[in-house]
């Protein structure tokens, strides 16, 4: 059964910027309509909403992996030069 749903339309103003933002985060294929209604019922979101927020370019990744991998070698020597002297200190005792 097909039920028609009538309801009044609304004319609203927004600036542009906050259009471009509120763009950003309406789904694919959701009209405003129901971006609205989603927005205003408040509920906490699945975690599919936040799929793409990042946006990492190759060349992010590239410094972010290097970052990454920089602050393992550093935790390594900090946990090594740790070890070695709680060693010496033992040994000395």
């Amino acid at each position: 059964m097909f039920m028609f749903k009538r309801s009044m339309v609304k004319t609203i103003t927004i600036t542009e910027d906050a259009y471009v933002k509120i763009k950003k985060i309406k789904r694919d294929g959701e009209s405003f309509s129901e971006l609205f209604a989603r927005l205003a019922e408040g509920k906490k979101g699945d975690i599919s909403d936040f799929f793409g927020a990042l946006k990492l370019t190759e060349d992010k990744i590239v410094v972010e992996r290097k970052r990454w991998k920089n602050a393992r070698e550093k935790l390594d020597k900090d946990l090594e030069a740790g070890l070695n002297a709680r060693a010496r200190y033992f040994s000395n005792n």
